[in-house]
């Protein structure tokens, strides 16, 4: 069968997937309706994102397999939590730019850690019908997040679902709410998430 730690990381990976599309589409929305980003300038935002994750993402992958993954991915949830709250606080173009930076460092960890951990906890043998069933997922903070598997794909769906909901009541509520997950889930990351001594082949 599955392994107890194999459930609580995919748990707590998909927690963290609910969380982040909780603010799905919604980042965009705010910048230009509530900061007064033009479209042009947050493709801009968008440009430079991807070229940090696509200049820095081997260099960190190679920091994630020096260390132990929960606490990359631990301490990466609880650092980030910072700068997501921080999207409500900004006002000008500049400083979106220097916080969609270090956010883009928070994803560039953060999902090779995720997908590591759950590549070593996964028995070989049984890698496809957990993978169909669990999935990794993986998180993209400025757009959202992607569930894999039948519990990745509820947990990404019903975060979508309700997100408009919350938005409704506050247009803040999704990021103090996904600020707040992310250090109770880093911790919970680091508490409850039991690494194998030898990865799973």
């Amino acid at each position: 069968g599955v392994s107890r730690s194999l459930v609580i990381l995919s748990l707590l990976i998909s927690s963290c997937v609910f969380f982040v599309s909780l603010t799905r589409g919604f980042w965009l929305i705010r910048a230009t309706e509530v900061i007064g980003l033009s479209s042009y300038q947050w493709g801009v935002v968008m440009l430079i994102s991807g070229a940090i994750n696509v200049s820095l993402s081997i260099p960190a992958g190679r920091l994630v397999d020096k260390y132990i993954k929960k606490w990359v991915a631990g301490i990466t949830l609880i650092l980030g939590a910072l700068p997501t709250f921080l999207f409500l606080k900004v006002t000008s173009f500049n400083q979106i730019i220097i916080l969609a930076a270090v956010i883009t460092m928070v994803n560039i960890f953060i999902n090779p850690a995720f997908q590591t951990l759950f590549a070593n906890m996964t028995p070989r043998r049984q890698r496809g019908r957990i993978m169909a069933f669990f999935g990794p997922g993986g998180l993209r903070l400025l757009q959202g997040a992607w569930g894999n598997g039948i519990v990745g794909m509820l947990t990404q769906t019903s975060g979508s679902f309700l997100s408009g909901y919350l938005y409704r009541v506050s247009i803040s509520l999704p990021w103090i709410l996904l600020s707040a997950s992310m250090i109770v889930l880093g911790i919970l990351f680091i508490a409850l998430v039991q690494e194998p001594e030898k990865a799973e082949f």
